[in-house]
């Protein structure tokens, strides 16, 4: 994907360590921690529009 915004990009990369999982979690990503927080108010809406951007692309 190209020139998403930082927000996009963080949703986009949410989703796959939602889908995928961290390594640490005995998922496959590497990243060392998650891009948004489950905590985070915006968390639905965020994980939504990482979806939404996925699909454009063909993928999920």
């Amino acid at each position: 994907m190209k020139n998403l915004s930082r927000n996009d990009a963080k949703a986009v990369e949410q989703v796959l360590i939602e889908i995928h999982g961290l390594q640490k979690n005995g998922g496959s990503l590497m990243n060392k921690i998650n891009s948004i927080s489950n905590k985070n108010p915006s968390y639905a809406k965020q994980l939504k529009r990482g979806y939404e951007l996925l699909k454009t692309i063909g993928d999920k």
